[in-house]
Parts: C-alpha cells; sequence; structure tokens
C-alpha cells in the first residue's frame, strides 16, 4: 500500500511539473508581467555583497534595491536574495535571463507546496486517500498553476506558509522545542517574501493555546498545570523570537544595522511599508486602484476564487468542506481542523476586507482549501457506508449519487487546469497582435496606444526584420481627469490617429466605475465600441481558457487574472465615417460643471442617493 501511494504522489508531483513548466517563457522575453518586469530590472541592478557585514549593512547592501537605484521596494527580498543566488549560478543574470530564473523557482515552489499539501494532510488526518487527493487538488487549481509562471513572490510565499501549517500541525501532536522552532522558521521565511502574510501569527497563538488548552486538561495537580502553560507560553515565545530572527536574517534591509545586532527599524523600508499600507486601503488615488471601486467585501474575492482561481466544482466543495469542519469543531471539538479552519478564515476575511482584494492575495489558503475540498468529499463518501436494511433503496441511490459527485468534481477540476493550459500552448495575444500590425499597418500611418498598459507593436526580435512598424506613435492618457484641456487634447490625437489599440480590458473596465470623474472617457470608450466613433474593429486576439473546442472567456474576472498572460488585444482602424467635427460632438456633450474628481475610495463611499445624485446629468440632450 504504501509503494502504492508513494507511487500516486510521484504522479501529482509529475502533474504539477507539467502544469508549472509547460509554457514557461509565455511572453516570449517581451516581459509582458509588470511586477514581474519590475523585479527583472531590480535583480539585474543588484549584485553580490562582499562580505557577511556588508550583506547585513542596509545601507551598503548591494542586494537592497533602495541601494541600486530603486528607492520604492514592497516586496520581501529574500525572493530577489535567492533568485540572485541563483542566476550566478547557473550564468544567467542579464535582464533577458534572469526572469526565467525566478519562473524556475516560482515553478519549484508551486510543486513543494504540493508535497507540504501531502505532508500535512497525512500529519492532520492521517488517511492516505485525503492527503493524496487533497495533493491531487491543489495541483490542478489554476491560480498557483498560472502563479507558478511569474516570477514573483507569491509562489514563494505559499510555500514557506505551508511549511509553517505543517510544522504547526506537528505541534498538536507532539509539543516540543523542535517543532515550535520550525513554525518559528517557516512563518519568519514566509514574512520574508511577503510582509502581509503576518496574520498567520494569530493561528500559531490559536493553536498555542489549544495546546495549552490540553496539557492542562491533562495535567493532575495544579503544580503541573501551572508548568504545562509556562510551558507553552514559553515555545510560544520561542517561536515568536525565531521569526524574527529569521526575518531579520532573510530580509537585513528592514533594519538599520549596520551589525547583525543593529536591531532598529530602517526609516526607508518603514517609509516604503507605510506607502505600500495607503496604496492598499484606498488612501493614495492611483490608476491601478480604479479598479477597487465598488467592489463588494469578501463576495468579490470569494466569487474570483470559486469561478477562476479554483474552478467552480473544487472551489464550493472547499468552502463547504470548510463550513463543515468548522461545524465539526464547534459541535464536537475535533482539533484536526483547526489550522485549516483559522487560517482560511483568518486570511480571507482580513485581505478580502481590505480596499485592494486581488486574486493573488488569497493564494496562500488555497493549499488548505485544496485540504478542506478533499477531507469533505471523502467523508461525505464515508458517510453513505451499506446498511444491513435491504428494503432500504435510498441508500444505493445514495451511494450512486455521491459517487457521481465523487468522480466529477476530481475530473472537472483537472479538466478546468487543461483548459487554462491552453493559453501556453499559443502566441501570447500581444505578440500575434504585433505581428499582425507588421504586415497590415504601413509606415506612414499612425497608432494611438493607451498609458498605463503595454503598447503594440511590440519590438521586432530580429533586428535585421523589414517588418518593422515605424508608425507615429500617440499616447492617449484617459486616466487623467476628464475636462475641457483633456477633450481639446484628445480630438487633437484623434485627428493624427489612423489605428487604435486596446492592449487589453485594463482601462476600459476601471474607468467606467468612477461615471462621475470620467464621464467623456465613458463616452469615448461606447462610441469607440459601437463604432459611432468612425472606428471599426479590424483584428481582435484573444487566448480564453479552453478544451474541446470550448472556449470560457475570462473578461469579467479580476483584471490581474488575464491582463499578464493572456489579455484581449483590440485593433481598431478610421473609417471614412470618422470626422472631428462628430468626434468633437460625442467627447463633448459632458455637462462640465457635473464633472467630479472623486477617488475611486471616495466613490465607493458614497451613499446610494448621493451615487444616484453624482450620476445624473452627465451629459447633455444634445
Amino acid at each position: 500500500m504504501r509503494k502504492f501511494r508513494q507511487l500516486f504522489l510521484a504522479i501529482i508531483l509529475l502533474l504539477g511539473s507539467a502544469f508549472a513548466f509547460t509554457g514557461l517563457d509565455w511572453d516570449e522575453g517581451y516581459h509582458l508581467h509588470p511586477d514581474e518586469r519590475f523585479l527583472t530590472m531590480v535583480e539585474t541592478d543588484m549584485s553580490w555583497p562582499e562580505s557577511l557585514g556588508q550583506y547585513f549593512d542596509e545601507t551598503e547592501s548591494p542586494l537592497n534595491p533602495r541601494n541600486v537605484g530603486w528607492p520604492y521596494f514592497v516586496y520581501g527580498t529574500l525572493t530577489t536574495t535567492i533568485v540572485k543566488g541563483l542566476s550566478i549560478l547557473v550564468g544567467m543574470e542579464g535582464y533577458d535571463e534572469v526572469y526565467l530564473v525566478g519562473r524556475v523557482f516560482s515553478g519549484v515552489c508551486f510543486l513543494g507546496t504540493i508535497f507540504l499539501v501531502y505532508l500535512f494532510t497525512a500529519k492532520v488526518y492521517r488517511d492516505p486517500r485525503v492527503s493524496l487527493l487533497a495533493s491531487f487538488f491543489f495541483a490542478c487549481s489554476v491560480l498557483p498553476i498560472q502563479n507558478a509562471h511569474f516570477f514573483t513572490v507569491d509562489s514563494a510565499c505559499t510555500l514557506f506558509i505551508t511549511a509553517a501549517c505543517y510544522a504547526l500541525a506537528r505541534t498538536q501532536r507532539r509539543t516540543s522545542v523542535g517543532n515550535f522552532f520550525l513554525v518559528g522558521l517557516f512563518f519568519g521565511l514566509a514574512m520574508a517574501t511577503k510582509l502581509s502574510i503576518f496574520t498567520f501569527a494569530l493561528v500559531v497563538t490559536a493553536i498555542g493555546f489549544d495546546v495549552m488548552r490540553i496539557r492542562v486538561k491533562r495535567a493532575r495537580g495544579k503544580t503541573k498545570k501551572v508548568k504545562s502553560v509556562l510551558l507553552v507560553f514559553t515555545l510560544l515565545l520561542l517561536s515568536g523570537m525565531a521569526s524574527f530572527m529569521v526575518f531579520r536574517i532573510a530580509q537585513p534591509e528592514a533594519f538599520k544595522g549596520p551589525g547583525f545586532w543593529g536591531l532598529s527599524l530602517s526609516d526607508r523600508w518603514m517609509d516604503n511599508i507605510l506607502d505600500a499600507r495607503d496604496l492598499m486601503n484606498g488612501e493614495v488615488d492611483t490608476p491601478p486602484g480604479h479598479q477597487w471601486t465598488n467592489r463588494a467585501p469578501l463576495w468579490f474575492p470569494w466569487k474570483n476564487m470559486v469561478i477562476w482561481g479554483m474552478g467552480v466544482p473544487l472551489g464550493i466543495l472547499g468552502w463547504l468542506g470548510w463550513a463543515a469542519a468548522l461545524v465539526a469543531i464547534i459541535r464536537s471539538g475535533k482539533r484536526e481542523h483547526l489550522i485549516p479552519v483559522i487560517w482560511v478564515g483568518i486570511l480571507f476575511f482580513h485581505q478580502g476586507t481590505q480596499w485592494v482584494k486581488s486574486m493573488r492575495y488569497f493564494l496562500p489558503i488555497y493549499p488548505m482549501l485544496a485540504v478542506l475540498a478533499s477531507w469533505g468529499l471523502w467523508r461525505l463518501w464515508d458517510s453513505l457506508t451499506p446498511v444491513r436494511n435491504h428494503h432500504d433503496r435510498r441508500r444505493p441511490i445514495g451511494r450512486f449519487a455521491i459517487a457521481t459527485v465523487f468522480a466529477l468534481i476530481p475530473i472537472f477540476t483537472f479538466l478546468w487546469a487543461l483548459a487554462f493550459m491552453s493559453i501556453y500552448a499559443q502566441p501570447h495575444t500581444r505578440v500575434r497582435a504585433s505581428e499582425w500590425m507588421r504586415a497590415n499597418i504601413t509606415t506612414n500611418e499612425s497608432i494611438a496606444n493607451e498609458h498605463w498598459d503595454d503598447a503594440l507593436p511590440l519590438p521586432e526580435k530580429n533586428p535585421d526584420s523589414r517588418r518593422r512598424v515605424r508608425s507615429e506613435a500617440i499616447t492617449f492618457e484617459w486616466y487623467a481627469d476628464d475636462s475641457k484641456i483633456k477633450l481639446q487634447q484628445t480630438l487633437e490625437k484623434l485627428d493624427r490617429t489612423d489605428y487604435i489599440v486596446l492592449s487589453s480590458n485594463r482601462l476600459y473596465d476601471s474607468i467606467p466605475r468612477i461615471p462621475m470623474r470620467f464621464p467623456m472617457t465613458i463616452a469615448y470608450y461606447n462610441a469607440l465600441f459601437n463604432g459611432e466613433l468612425g472606428f471599426e474593429r479590424v483584428a481582435e486576439f484573444t487566448s480564453y481558457p479552453g478544451l474541446f473546442g470550448l472556449t470560457f472567456p475570462d473578461q469579467s474576472a479580476e483584471e490581474a487574472f488575464s491582463v499578464y498572460d493572456h489579455p484581449r488585444v483590440q485593433i481598431f482602424k478610421k473609417t471614412d465615417q470618422y470626422s472631428p467635427q462628430k468626434a468633437a460632438r460625442i467627447l463633448g456633450s459632458v455637462n462640465w460643471d457635473r464633472v467630479r474628481r472623486l477617488s475611486a475610495k471616495e466613490a465607493t463611499e458614497l451613499s446610494d442617493s448621493e451615487w444616484r445624485e453624482m450620476t445624473q446629468n452627465l451629459y447633455s440632450k444634445e
């Protein structure tokens, strides 16, 4: 039986490898993920320190982005340090090389997490069926697969926090210094990749108090009970100290130094963290934050997680498993569920009520949801056992229904992963669009792109190619506040434009969320899409998840799910129907005295009546 378990686990890991490393160079070296592009630029400027003293010197370390020309850096530097070391070892330090090292590292973290899901489930539930199915579920989860293709910090953070969950599960079985130290070790590594994971400290504390409760309950005599309390408090303190010291080692630029014992926090690092906090809570108004306007807390991230991140069958099963496990804790005191239930609940509630609710922020709980989904499905299966009453025909029918569900959920989860992988089986949509533009747009025709998005066509990789587009480059700055000045600038650009390129849905999906601020821009997009502006769509490039001839358009998903590795690209060409007078009439139909410059957060905080009042009479009746 053990050999069969090992064989199945090996197959699952091979499946995960296929998912993680297929299409690794999905953007063909064009660096089309903005966060990854940023990390790649930082990596190329970093270098290895000459000594341990320099490593711990916040003002001198060449691994500190702020010392090499990047004053604003809010990611944990453990990932960039590891990737820098690996890139030096394999001789791939250049701008067009190091991102591949980072992607491989993310893929390895994904595989490590699959294995840790198996170990955690085996330790907690002690049922090989649950362990293997949980590993399979996580290996087929789409969002972890997607992030395994990106050189970002999220896959590493998920690996380390899952390792911390496993170590914490060991403390439930055996209260030892080693186990609590391991919890602190992995938690510190996780925080050195992504500081926002700090909420896991609440899980550690909760499990520590549960361990204390059990030890006190079993202890005989007041003295032994007091010793049990002191022991667990000491171990929790040890775990916290281990986390802090590991964080100190893994993210040295967070401290002033210059030596290891210089433990005061760095002013530059703190300033960056506070700035990031203001971005996360919407206090600072930036274009990337417009997409979060009026996004429902909890519901919006839950919907994206279930529909896109995990797939509907697995997503619903995972949350039903969470609910069933919570009930089991409350009714029967089932301690084995404590870690996954508490961790999923804390992170989801915390991140789900923040201003920014990006799907990737929930990646650290995907492993535990896979565990709960597996446990829930097997529990449902085991609940329908044969009975002696042969006249009860409901049981066979029930078992058949459960057997059907049991088979369909893993199958559909696997198929959803295959469907998503289809985006890596073809050239990137922006690459295909660029090829089309080189073949169809002449050098005397002008091309207009949008700011805050990747401009097309992408540069020709072959320097000797004669298919370069040397057209005039025009940029529409649609995120600028609507005004009469913006109107005149836009009309002048439209007159000069022959082709309009929408490189993704980033702008035209986020700008309409603040109608009282961008009525002119919304009128532009409406007229562009319905043809009234005098431009017609001449090319469209999509790469939706698909399988067996079926496609699953995902434009309704959160922006980041599609705009990096499979954005929808649209190209519009000016026709004879365009006229400056008509464009001026369409875009100038705004009642300018009704335009309000509200930030995304201010717009979200409006009452229903205030929203209705501010969105009425935005346009003249002419």
